[in-house]
């Protein structure tokens, strides 16, 4: 038998391989624009009066505080991503009204924050420290507020706040991607999903923040929205199974993905975090914090 190909078998070969080069060119580019950085101009509103900060490093990041001097607390809100950090300013005016400041910041590879990837949490869990630690200067007690990637972003990053509010996070970033974009689709793009691991860190599979909620040790509550392509109610099940003692749960019924963060729920966040928040002393090491709210599940 000869060892050179038949016509046939050639052709068949010249046949697949435009499709094929096709198939994985479409994989390429899906993940390249899938983590694409997602920087622009964030213009400052009038309202409130905001103090403009950078932190240095690599990546720099970009951000913003309210004017208004606080007694009571420090609130970092975190994006999601395509977001930045305008989207914490409606919790502005309910915290202002607690003697809370307000520190919002843009992700790196969103905004005017440095950074050339966006991962979803997976690299950005590497900011939470360094946000935390400058609204921490202030000497006050520190809370975190992270909408989606926010939220995973803190989860992820195995530091806490002294409380937290942790808005639509994914449970599974594999899971996530097949309930947001369809089963058949993430199949297509197999190849893409892997490539994903360069930029990631990690495959998909491996990014998992519901495996955190069991270590939180200060008062979390976890915020749901119905209707969420990303969390879907197995998803929420999950971190419901999975978190310790210190977590609430609420479910806001009817809610997509994002669109609910409306000045309703900013007082809301502002009023549980008055009331879970130690007193500045308590933080201090001056006296015990209260108790957590009681949960709710």
């Amino acid at each position: 038998m000869s060892a050179r190909a038949s016509p046939t078998a050639r052709r068949l070969v010249a046949a697949l391989a435009a499709p094929v080069a096709a198939w994985a060119a479409l994989n390429a580019l899906a993940a390249w624009r899938f983590t694409a950085a997602r920087h622009h101009v964030v213009p400052a509103p009038p309202v409130p009066a905001l103090v403009a900060w950078t932190l240095p490093g690599a990546p720099a990041l970009r951000g913003w505080s309210t004017a208004a001097p606080a007694t009571r607390a420090v609130v970092v809100f975190a994006h999601g991503v395509r977001n930045d950090r305008s989207l914490g300013l409606v919790l502005a005016e309910p915290l202002a009204r607690r003697h809370m400041r307000l520190v919002t910041f843009d992700f790196r590879g969103h905004g005017e924050s440095g950074g050339d990837r966006v991962t979803f949490g997976a690299t950005e869990r590497h900011d939470v420290a360094r946000v935390l630690a400058h609204a921490r200067r202030e000497g006050l007690p520190v809370a975190w507020v992270g909408f989606s990637m926010g939220a995973v972003a803190y989860l992820l990053s195995g530091v806490e706040a002294d409380a937290a509010v942790l808005d639509s996070p994914y449970a599974e970033l594999d899971r996530g991607l097949r309930s947001c974009f369809g089963r058949r689709t993430v199949t297509l793009l197999a190849l893409g999903e892997a490539l994903l691991r360069i930029p990631l860190g990690a495959a998909t599979r491996d990014i998992r923040p519901v495996d955190r909620a069991a270590s939180l040790t200060r008062p979390t509550r976890f915020v749901f929205a119905e209707r969420d392509h990303w969390v879907p109610p197995d998803a929420q099940a999950r971190y419901r199974a999975a978190a310790s003692a210190r977590c609430e749960f609420v479910l806001l019924r009817g809610a997509p993905h994002g669109g609910h963060l409306t000045p309703a729920w900013a007082e809301d966040v502002a009023a549980y975090l008055d009331r879970a928040l130690p007193t500045a002393a308590a933080a201090a090491g001056g006296g015990p914090p209260p108790a957590a709210p009681p949960p709710r599940r």
